[in-house]
């Protein structure tokens, strides 16, 4: 910012952030600055923003020591927009997030937009087999606590040799490797559309985890992709 008028000394410049209903979600002022006539400044302010969609305004304000003058406002600065996105644990709107095949069957593991539950894109799985089998893919280590229900959102195409989706758990050597899964054939599942299937952690689960993640079971040889998105607990 640049001083175009007299000398301040001992101000305070104030930054503010507003959503769309006007309501401020952020502000961050700076005390006791002076400044001669014609001299340009520079203030850092690291703000994360919201995951809400929408349009943010930055405001600016130059004000006396105790806030009791208004020498300079300007309530259109900047503005930051943010897209719709996914909130969830396992989103996949950046990248897998460790998310890999575990085991034979999975061709490959990868974000695409595609096909997506929430925000912009989910996790493709590749599913390539000569024979009915089981494919998984999963992430190692998750941060998820004992006791916590886990939701999967699951995208199976039309026209599939799914026979069945199994989101789970799995426990480490300390939980004895005691694995918790939700079996579900694909007879009560829809395919060509997001279906939404839980997962209860067990209460006295050994945290954390070895794997948390998804297996497709196929009826027969098949070749294809099938979408894995917002998992949440």
């Amino acid at each position: 910012m640049t001083d175009t008028g007299a000398a301040l000394s001992d101000g305070i410049v104030d930054v503010e952030i507003y959503n769309a209903s006007s309501t401020q979600v952020a502000q961050q002022s700076f005390s006791s600055q002076s400044f001669s006539a014609g001299q340009s400044s520079t203030y850092s302010y690291t703000w994360t923003a919201p995951t809400t969609a929408g349009t943010y305004t930055v405001m600016l304000g130059v004000f006396s020591s105790g806030w009791s003058t208004d020498y300079a406002w300007n309530s259109s600065a900047a503005s930051v927009t943010v897209a719709a996105g996914d909130p969830s644990e396992y989103g996949f709107e950046t990248g897998g997030q460790g998310w890999a095949a575990s085991g034979s069957g999975v061709a490959s593991v990868a974000t695409s937009t595609a096909e997506a539950f929430e925000g912009s894109q989910s996790l493709a799985v590749g599913i390539d087999t000569s024979s009915a089998t089981t494919a998984t893919v999963a992430v190692s280590a998750p941060s998820t606590p004992a006791g916590a229900t886990v939701t999967f959102h699951v995208f199976v195409p039309s026209g599939t040799d799914i026979s069945a989706v199994q989101p789970f758990v799995l426990q480490g050597a300390s939980g004895n490797w005691l694995w918790t899964g939700d079996y579900e054939a694909m007879s009560s599942l829809t395919a060509g559309a997001w279906n939404t299937l839980t997962v209860a952690v067990p209460a006295n689960a050994a945290t954390p985890l070895s794997q948390l993640g998804v297996q497709f079971s196929t009826n027969a040889a098949w070749t294809g992709t099938v979408y894995v998105d917002s998992v949440s607990w």
